[in-house]
């Protein structure tokens, strides 16, 4: 897909600071982070300002990027409210057009992989927006904090959705879900990544009876964990492989001595 943005130019433009709004953070914008806001604020030089970059969209001037220059430049005292300074300005940019033109503006800056994620969503990028429909189908959400049925680190579902596409990552998600009741700490990077490697291997596996077999543990998913843990300290393998081996653990130690998968270590 061409990002629409390509059909729009540019101008540099005096624009009033006090007129100037964010995007809501994930849509097309990073979160404000007060601290890196003081810190350019402390060191302020004028030389290093640059252009913001402005669109002006249902008569709002908004901020697509500089958020934290334009609030550095008021706290040092350089500039108020009712000053101008020059932006580059856009004019009709939809919300699509905002995410997609910062993710290609911040691509070699310090943005969280979860607002890039979601700001990727907003801007119609297939394979995010993919991952996005799987967690919303699987009835969870996408949130940085670790609440009940959310999912937090975005970039095990990207490794998962790219392993085996939306089907795997599909099991893995329910597999989770109905197995430690929406519990977030399921969510962890290294359980998704973990329960992702043991379905693409074995394809044979029985869905509900993994999910009775993680269960049997109260719905809680420390004792997988506990195990995983154990692995890592005695062979120092990687976190993932080690729930990965823990899943199987597991699995067969309820299935008895038929339909046992092949351990992983030897598989």
């Amino acid at each position: 897909m061409t990002p629409s943005t390509h059909r729009h130019m540019a101008t540099l433009c005096p624009l009033r600071l006090d007129t100037l709004r964010v995007p809501s953070a994930g849509i097309g914008h990073r979160r404000f982070r007060q601290g890196h806001g003081n810190a350019l604020a402390a060191g302020f030089d004028i030389s290093k300002f640059g252009y913001p970059v402005v669109n002006c969209h249902g008569d709002v001037n908004w901020l697509i990027d500089g958020q934290h220059r334009v609030y550095a430049i008021q706290k040092a005292g350089v500039a108020g409210p009712s000053d101008s300074i020059l932006c580059e300005f856009y004019e009709g940019l939809s919300e699509r057009d905002m995410a997609d033109l910062f993710l290609g503006r911040n691509r070699s800056r310090a943005v969280s992989p979860f607002e890039r994620f979601l700001v990727a969503v907003t801007a119609g990028h297939a394979r995010e927006c993919a991952i996005m429909s799987v967690v919303r189908d699987a009835e969870l959400h996408v949130r940085e904090e670790r609440r009940p049925a959310s999912v937090h680190s975005v970039n095990a579902l990207q490794r998962v959705y790219d392993r085996g596409g939306p089907e795997l990552l599909r099991s893995v998600l329910v597999a989770l879900r109905d197995a430690y009741d929406g519990d977030p700490m399921a969510f962890e990077s290294v359980v998704v990544d973990g329960l992702g490697l043991v379905l693409a291997r074995y394809p044979e596996i029985d869905r509900e009876f993994l999910v009775s077999a993680l269960a049997k543990a109260r719905h809680d998913v420390h004792p997988l964990l506990h195990r995983a843990t154990d692995y890592r300290l005695r062979l120092g393998r990687q976190r993932p492989h080690c729930v990965a081996a823990a899943v199987v653990d597991f699995y067969n130690l309820a299935r008895g001595r038929k339909g046992r998968l092949t351990k992983w270590w030897k598989a």
